[in-house]
């Protein structure tokens, strides 16, 4: 989900799919593996299960004709980097195309030229579709932990690159505020003022590195046998170069799901990610308020990118009563003081 909040609107290129067939006549011409091919669910892109003879399994991901080649030659390299570093991270590798290139472009049928890149794939169910417990909080963390370590050296060109989901750019949705109104709009601007008083003076000086920065339930897979256990890692499209803390922020407001008591639910996460990685205290004072920035930029978002996409607002939107029930539970009374009750239970002496 590449996009930039600057732009007047995310309009997609006219284009048409490429049906299966293509895509089986695309995988044999450039990667010599005869497939069959199944299209999945996607928001942006075009994505496809492929299935060769022997029964192999992997996918292809066929990019809108708006996403910049070179923020899809970051994200590669940032995979293949991942998995040099720790062998053994639940997260697709590579296929790279006959001649070597890792995400060739190519002309489809349609006369538009998109880039393409070809993963392996991974077993494994969708956390969101599991039960959530403590175990499997505590283990996104660490996973969350691993996956930071494993990208702590990796640079490229394009790994700054303009993205509304980037959190350092959060000020930049006050103009998209006007979607809400009374109360709500009250809360969400109260949230970015919070961000800007308490985040934005230091962040130039919170330790920054290339980070997964969408670390959900629908990006992450979990044993079926065991869904206390995380089987997999996987959609690195909205990788940025951000301070570390906001990744983990992420991580933890996506945990909460429908908790009644979302402290203890991040409290969970954050012990698991503390396990693996330390976290400074000045950067742990400043995790509530960054936690509630990401669960405020999760209803503006959607609700900019509806208005954008009217025929796509059921899907960009499905989450935004689950956001508001989680607002709802973290209590009454105004956002800074949210944030301090937070900070009280995630301190150290408060998670005992």
């Amino acid at each position: 989900m590449v996009s930039d909040a600057s732009r007047p609107a995310d309009r997609r290129p006219s284009s048409t799919p490429p049906d299966d067939a293509e895509v089986r006549r695309l995988v044999a011409e450039v990667w010599g593996l005869d497939v069959t091919a199944r299209r999945l669910s996607g928001e942006k892109d075009v994505n496809f299960r492929l299935t060769d003879a022997d029964g192999r399994r992997s996918l292809i991901k066929i990019y809108s004709p708006d996403t910049d080649p070179d923020v899809v030659a970051m994200q590669t390299e940032a995979l293949r980097h991942a998995g040099r570093r720790d062998p053994d991270l639940p997260i697709q590798r590579v296929i790279a195309a006959r001649d070597g290139d890792p995400c060739p472009r190519l002309v489809l049928a349609d006369g538009g030229r998109r880039t393409l890149r070809m993963v392996s794939f991974l077993d494994g169910v969708s956390l969101d579709g599991s039960p959530s417990t403590a175990r499997q909080r505590r283990a996104v963390g660490a996973m969350s932990a691993r996956l930071q370590i494993a990208l702590d050296d990796f640079a490229h060109p394009s790994d700054d690159h303009p993205l509304i989901w980037d959190m350092k750019r959060a000020g930049r949705l006050r103009p998209h505020l006007g979607f809400f109104a009374g109360a709500e709009r009250d809360r969400l601007e109260a949230v970015l003022d919070l961000f800007e008083a308490r985040i934005a003076p230091v962040m130039a000086e919170l330790p920054t590195q290339v980070v997964h920065n969408d670390f959900n339930g629908d990006n992450l897979l979990v044993d079926a046998a065991d869904t206390d256990r995380i089987a997999g890692v996987i959609d690195f499209d909205d990788m940025v170069r951000a301070p570390r803390l906001f990744d983990l922020a992420v991580a933890c407001c996506y945990q909460i799901r429908d908790a009644e008591d979302p402290a203890a639910a991040i409290a969970d996460c954050l012990d698991g990610h503390l396990a693996v990685r330390a976290l400074p205290p000045d950067e742990l004072d400043l995790l509530p308020a960054a936690i509630l920035t990401r669960m405020a930029m999760r209803l503006i978002v959607p609700e900019w990118r509806g208005a954008q996409l009217p025929e796509n607002r059921a899907y960009v939107t499905r989450n935004s009563d689950l956001v508001r029930r989680q607002f709802a539970r973290l209590g009454d009374g105004p956002i800074a003081a949210i944030a301090d009750r937070l900070s009280t239970r995630l301190s150290p002496r408060g998670r005992r």
